[in-house]
């Protein structure tokens, strides 16, 4: 038996977003001693896109990338021949 995971809603993760935007908003508003409703407004929408942009960082950062230096080296089966391996009868491995 293959051990159940827990699945959220899909809108579970927007809402937690949202709603961590809006107490950074006050949390920064309080501090600063912000008077009128548009500057929490202004700092929610800041806080939101520095949301998105640490996501998307997080998510270029965590994307696969080709393993280093595998290029340099390649196995290449069989090589060159010469002439006279050609006429030979022998398998190449022995001369």
């Amino acid at each position: 038996m293959s051990p159940r995971t827990r699945r959220l809603p899909t809108w579970f993760e927007g809402s937690f977003h949202i709603a961590a935007a809006a107490a950074i908003a006050v949390i920064i508003g309080l501090s600063l001693g912000a008077r009128l409703w548009a500057s929490y407004v202004g700092l929610f929408a800041l806080a939101l896109l520095g949301m998105g942009g640490v996501e998307r960082a997080w998510r270029a950062l965590s994307a696969r990338r080709p393993p280093r230096g595998r290029d340099r080296f390649r196995v290449v089966q069989g090589g060159r021949l010469d002439r006279d391996e050609l006429e030979d009868d022998r398998p190449r491995w022995l001369h």
